[in-house]
């Protein structure tokens, strides 16, 4: 419901696109990309997002994915009644900065489905791992479209500049 909010997030962004479009004389649509959260493997009783009467249990990979493509579902369906002139949408953001499976054991197998589940919409999955992230090196084996490496330089005074160089290092690997 915040995300389709009278006057904020993606109605205030299709209104300051519209703005620039007007500034420059332009009529482009600029692409977005809505977050994606981590359906967490404690969460036992969910709702039932799937109409057979029976909450969805995340310890079950398979109600993961249900929740997953509830979300996309309900998504897109709100986003082409609202109908922004300004916006198209590019695809998910996976929010998790990191893809392990030291506590979620079926983590791979979870960032791996719903990767499929979102090319099958011929859309993008985006993802941000934080510097040294787990999973940060395979990110293209997730499934992952594009994945932009963050070096965690400008939140913490105590990181010294090298990390720029170290970081850079990293992403050519």
């Amino acid at each position: 419901n915040d995300l389709f909010a009278e006057g904020e997030n993606i109605d205030a962004l299709n209104t300051v696109a519209g703005q620039v479009n007007e500034a420059l004389g332009t009529n482009k649509k600029y692409n977005f990309y809505v977050g994606l959260y981590y359906p967490n493997y404690t969460v036992t009783n969910f709702g039932d997002v799937d109409g057979d009467g029976v909450s969805e249990n995340f310890t079950k990979l398979e109600d993961r994915f249900k929740a997953i493509e509830w979300y996309m579902n309900e998504f897109e369906s709100r986003l082409a009644a609202a109908g922004y002139d300004n916006l198209s949408f590019g695809g998910y953001y996976w929010y998790n900065e990191s893809v392990s499976t030291y506590d979620d054991k079926a983590m791979y197998d979870l960032v791996r489905g719903i990767a499929d589940r979102i090319h099958a919409r011929n859309t993008q999955f985006f993802w941000i791992p934080y510097f040294t992230a787990a999973g940060y090196s395979r990110w293209a084996s997730f499934g992952f479209d594009v994945a932009c490496y963050q070096p965690n330089y400008a939140f913490n005074a105590d990181i010294l500049e090298p990390r720029l160089a170290e970081a850079a290092a990293m992403m050519r690997k």
